[in-house]
């Protein structure tokens, strides 16, 4: 399996609920793996909650495992509950 692999899977929480598809991951070389990753066709909750961008970045630690879909921890409870700051919008360019 390679990082590619997730690329265009419906990631949900542990708990059933539709987070996005995922459009990219981030990498970390330094670290030899990935630190997030990013999704289009957000819901709209999470939208909300990120700030209204057209996408988000949710962190790879969230992830609980990769099949068919992403699994990811219960991300919009814990958005709504504890104020999570460390979602970052899409439409930020990163220079490399």
């Amino acid at each position: 399996d390679t990082v590619s692999d997730i690329f265009g899977l419906k990631v949900y929480t542990t708990s059933g609920v539709y987070l996005g598809v995922v459009e990219d991951v981030r990498l970390n070389f330094g670290q030899n793996g990935a630190t997030g990753v990013a999704l289009t066709d957000v819901n709209p909750e999470v939208q909300e909650v990120a700030g209204g961008g057209e996408g988000v970045i949710i962190p790879y630690s969230w992830v609980e495992s990769v099949h068919d879909v992403v699994l990811t921890i219960d991300v919009v409870q814990r958005l709504s509950h504890e104020n999570i700051t460390v979602l970052h919008l899409l439409d930020v360019e990163v220079s490399p």
